[in-house]
């Protein structure tokens, strides 16, 4: 079995949907398949919370774009015949998503409970319509809300830990009457143990997928993107930098942790317990390699990549009036 995650410029278009789903056929092993949100749904979703919680009619612009969006999509992917049971799921989840807005507008207040729920609101329609569009095509795919599964500790709203027990119990309940190769799912998504919708961070969908690949015991955990692989620096920045073939874990979340955006930093822990290699993959050039990080490769390369982050100043403070002294940053900060 494999994991795999395709992420939001993946599926930003019918076309590419298309080209997921072909993608996808290829492949001879069971397969779990994450989707983030369609390209820059969240980012909307998040800016009409803003916007009504300061009763800015503008959030209205913003919300019929994503569900225009989101019909035409639906309308070039399904055959007519087919369109009115897709096109009547998608009107009523935005019907909801419309009716919690005005209840922002008129509370003028976007709390954080209302932050996971309609941040989250994009991958619930993505797995839907690419999973009725892969059922249509004759695919063996089942398709299954990851909240179900997915389960998380509260600490606070938008800062939560995996419980991984109670998702390994979960998941095992589930799997063991699945008959199904293909298993769609959306990303990003969980629910802590009380029951609340909550999200895994900007990025999450790479996290949701380490997840079921840890607790799934995958082969493989491939998360595809609109670049192949990570590379020895940003390609829009150097236009030399190339693909890096291998990565150990460790260096993958050094990378990522400094400003590599191809990965979300927590994906790598999880599937680094059990030894499962991620592999990340374009999905506009499935031919091409991409990068490999495992544990099982040797490298004799002193530097792997280059990365910078902006906006962050560094501070270094040296002396010998230091040392030994309790407090010293309290004072100084």
């Amino acid at each position: 079995m494999k994991v795999l995650k395709f992420g939001g410029s993946s599926i930003s278009s019918a076309k590419n949907i298309e080209r997921v789903l072909k993608i996808i056929e290829n492949y001879n092993s069971k397969l779990i398949v994450f989707f983030s949100a369609i390209g820059d749904t969240t980012d909307g979703l998040i800016q009409c919370g803003k916007l009504a919680s300061s009763r800015n009619n503008d959030y209205k612009k913003t919300f019929n774009s994503i569900l225009k969006n989101h019909l035409d999509i639906c309308s070039t992917l399904f055959d007519f015949e087919n369109q009115s049971e897709i096109l009547s799921h998608v009107q009523k989840k935005f019907n909801d998503l419309d009716d919690i807005l005005d209840g922002i507008y008129n509370l003028k207040e976007f709390s954080p409970k209302t932050y996971e729920n309609i941040s989250g609101f994009g991958e619930l329609l993505s797995y839907y319509i690419i999973g009725k569009l892969a059922q249509y095509k004759g695919f063996d795919v089942l398709i299954k809300d990851s909240r179900e599964i997915l389960t998380t500790k509260l600490i606070k709203l938008g800062s939560n830990q995996i419980d991984y027990e109670l998702t390994q119990r979960k998941w095992n309940e589930f799997y063991e009457k699945v008959k199904n190769n293909l298993i769609f799912m959306p990303g990003f998504i969980a629910r802590d143990n009380f029951g609340n919708n909550v999200t895994l961070g900007r990025g999450g969908s790479d996290f949701s997928a380490s997840i079921l690949a840890s607790v799934a015991n995958a082969e493989k955990l491939e998360i595809w993107t609109d670049v192949s692989g990570i590379f020895t620096a940003n390609p829009k920045i150097v236009k030399q930098s190339q693909p890096i073939d291998f990565l150990s874990y460790k260096e993958a979340m050094e990378l990522s942790h400094f400003g590599a955006k191809v990965l979300y930093p927590p994906t790598v822990k999880p599937v680094m317990n059990k030894n499962i290699p991620i592999s990340i993959k374009n999905t506009f050039d499935s031919d091409s390699k991409g990068t490999l990080i495992s544990s099982n490769f040797n490298s004799k390369t002193i530097v792997k990549g280059i990365t910078h982050i902006e906006d962050i100043a560094l501070l270094t403070i040296e002396g010998s009036g230091m040392i030994g002294i309790p407090g010293f940053s309290k004072k100084l900060f």
